[in-house]
């Protein structure tokens, strides 16, 4: 099969992936793309059965999506446009023309997509129509190269932006509103911003512009610039900005700015003031005052008893989310699965709940419970690596090695250089005296040695994917190969793991 385009001279950064999407005549209706095509504002977000964070406008908005949702977004497509053939190629003319947005998902597919060809082609296509834009696109772009000549054009462009936002594209609202700040500078626009970098992981340019809001904005805004700025520094930062210390004191100061406001909505404040404590919580739970951290929690959710609906309900949400982890990390998992419960009462629909609950299931070995929250959660969002790795697990626990691989086998597509996945997919066919297929997998990994051990979250990930690499080259008649692995990486690890392999290969 192929899918031929041409690349779209426009402003906006997702309309040839949009082509692409609708060329593969995905069913718009289909429960299983609806998250992934509301991303590309091409979903139906009146939907019944979504998750209580996607049914959420931007103003009760309070998790917008990261990268890693994004890409969850490109799995599924990805998975969809890969089963239609045995090769799909995807051939791009005037490839000049393609926005680094679409190129990123287009990446995706290709290095995840064993059977999804790109094609970039300079020239164009003669024959071949370009993606036609919709209603609120050409008004959009419009607007973009024209200029804002009124207050009306200018809110339906920040209305817009916002949209994008909750849907979980930054690249489109950032088009957006660097056209809008060259006509104001109202406070809003640098939160609006600072959301756009997060969501692209560029933290150091959200801080900047949180640093704007926070200058320009209201009482009430300051105190929430503070709060996106301490979850910067105790969330989101790597070790080198990584401050626990400068989180907790930002939180401080945003706190005694609620202290100072006189709001006639007093409810709405103190739900301000107990949720900002979700904050401080965070920080003790990084250094281990598990127990206080429970009791702002308890208190907390307490609070917002009263809460049904909007950002309130999101709110408790996040609470009990986080009440379940504290619960889970001090051992008390009966009332981890009371908790999780208790969230999954308030929304059932959104995967990540089911996955953690299964979780805590695991660490009690009842491999059974955990099955039904996995099969819950696949129904949702199968895309998610972990996801298929504890389905993997749980079907490897019980014996059933080829199921086992199947689903791992889907959780290294989704992470193709996270060494976890791959170690548990070789394992899984070690399992099966498969040995050809471990092969054909553990090339992944000699091909790319270095990439994969950058990415392991420990040296013991390391050392057991070179363990057990050697294990499958041996077992492939490649006794030097598998020998020269294991000295390569033990020179650099000194691993007795490593020295002991070593000496039964000299054997």
């Amino acid at each position: 099969m192929k899918i031929l385009i041409n690349s779209k001279s426009t402003i906006l950064p997702f309309a040839d992936s949009k082509e692409i999407i609708l060329l593969s005549k995905f069913n718009k209706n289909s429960d299983a793309l609806q998250s992934s095509l509301n991303f590309f504002d091409m979903g139906n977000k009146s939907k019944n059965d979504l998750s209580l964070t996607d049914s959420m406008d931007f103003d009760n908005e309070i998790r917008f999506y990261l990268s890693g949702r994004r890409k969850r977004a490109y799995n599924h497509i990805g998975a969809y446009i890969s089963q239609l053939d045995e090769t799909v190629i995807i051939e791009i003319h005037n490839s000049n023309n393609l926005k680094n947005a679409t190129i990123e998902f287009l990446d995706h597919l290709n290095s995840r997509f064993e059977n999804i060809v790109i094609k970039y082609v300079k020239g164009s296509y003669s024959n071949l129509p370009e993606y036609q834009l919709s209603k609120t696109e050409t008004k959009i772009e419009s607007l973009l190269i024209a200029g804002v000549s009124n207050w009306n054009e200018f809110n339906f462009l920040n209305k817009t932006a916002q949209e994008y936002l909750s849907n979980g594209d930054p690249y489109t609202a950032e088009v957006i509103l660097k056209t809008l700040l060259k006509y104001s500078t109202q406070p809003d626009l640098y939160n609006e911003m600072s959301l756009v970098k997060i969501m692209q992981g560029d933290f150091t340019s959200s801080e900047l512009y949180l640093k704007e809001w926070k200058k320009r904005g209201t009482l009430t805004d300051k105190a929430y610039a503070n709060y996106a700025l301490s979850m910067l520094y105790a969330r989101h930062y790597d070790s080198n900005m990584h401050s626990l210390f400068t989180a907790k004191e930002l939180l401080i100061e945003a706190q005694n700015i609620l202290e100072n406001i006189r709001d006639i909505d007093n409810k709405s404040l103190e739900a301000d003031k107990q949720f900002m404590l979700n904050g401080y919580a965070l920080i003790l739970f990084r250094t281990g005052s598990i127990k206080e951290a429970i009791e702002i929690e308890k208190n907390a959710i307490q609070k917002l008893s009263y809460a049904n609906k909007g950002a309130r309900l999101l709110q408790k949400s996040v609470l009990y989310y986080n009440l379940a982890q504290c619960y889970t990390k001090i051992q008390k998992l009966d009332l981890a699965v009371e908790t999780y419960k208790d969230l999954l009462a308030i929304d059932n629909n959104f995967p990540d709940y089911h996955i953690e609950l299964a979780k805590v299931y695991l660490k009690e070995n009842d491999l059974d419970n955990a099955w039904e929250e996995l099969e819950r959660a696949y129904k949702i969002d199968n895309s998610i690596s972990e996801l298929n790795s504890l389905m993997g697990y749980v079907q490897l626990s019980k014996k059933k090695f080829k199921e086992a691989a199947k689903f791992y086998k889907v959780a290294y597509q989704y992470e193709y250089l996270n060494p976890d996945a791959l170690y548990d997919l070789i394992y899984s066919y070690t399992e099966q005296d498969d040995y050809a297929s471990a092969y054909n997998f553990a090339k992944k990994f000699l091909n790319n040695q270095v990439e994969f051990l950058a990415e392991a979250k420990n040296e013991q990930i390391k050392i057991d994917l070179i363990s057990i690499t050697a294990e499958v080259l041996l077992n492939n008649d490649r006794d030097t190969e598998a020998k020269k692995i294991i000295e390569k990486w033990n020179k650099i690890f000194n691993s007795d793991q490593l020295s002991e392999n070593l000496k039964l290969l000299s054997k």
